[in-house]
């Protein structure tokens, strides 16, 4: 069940969108209580989600390299999704942390035969498009704010 209806709480959505963190906690309640069982529990439906995602998506759940992050490559084409609009398809040029935000500068064409415009805006409101030959992710170091693959390793 995915309740998207807007207007209602939503709360499906924020499980399935982030069913991982909801397992940590489960861990850590567990491990706090010294509930063994449903410590053991949590982590072997934390294995099972592990199997269904991809590869990329594996990495992130287990948690990245010190410092870095798992960002979109540069080139991607990724899903805008702005409050009030239909959802366009950008170009990730690059990422950066802006006031202590996670941060995309982005390509994006307004109109057609126009130049792309570029923008920033906020990694929370960017998904992988529909065409998963179209993008992809990559290390990037937090400190220098560069791509770069963390020592280690890591594919």
């Amino acid at each position: 069940v995915f309740d998207e209806t807007y207007g209602s709480l939503r709360l499906t959505e924020r499980i399935f969108n982030r069913f991982h963190i909801l397992l940590d906690r489960i861990v850590s309640g567990a491990q706090a209580d010294e509930d063994e069982e449903l410590q053991e529990a949590a982590s072997r439906i934390k294995e099972e989600l592990l199997a269904f995602t991809p590869h990329s998506i594996q990495q992130e759940l287990q948690g990245a390299p010190k410092g870095h992050q798992q960002v979109f490559a540069q080139g991607s084409t990724v899903c805008y999704r702005k409050a009030g609009t239909a959802a366009v398809d950008v170009e990730i040029l690059r990422p950066a942390i802006i006031n202590g935000s996670m941060m995309y500068e982005v390509a994006s064409q307004r109109k057609l035969g126009q130049n792309p415009s570029k923008e920033w805006i906020r990694a929370s409101d960017v998904e992988p498009s529909a065409n998963p030959a179209g993008w992809s992710y990559d290390w990037w170091n937090i400190e220098t704010q560069e791509y770069e693959d963390p020592p280690g390793d890591v594919d």
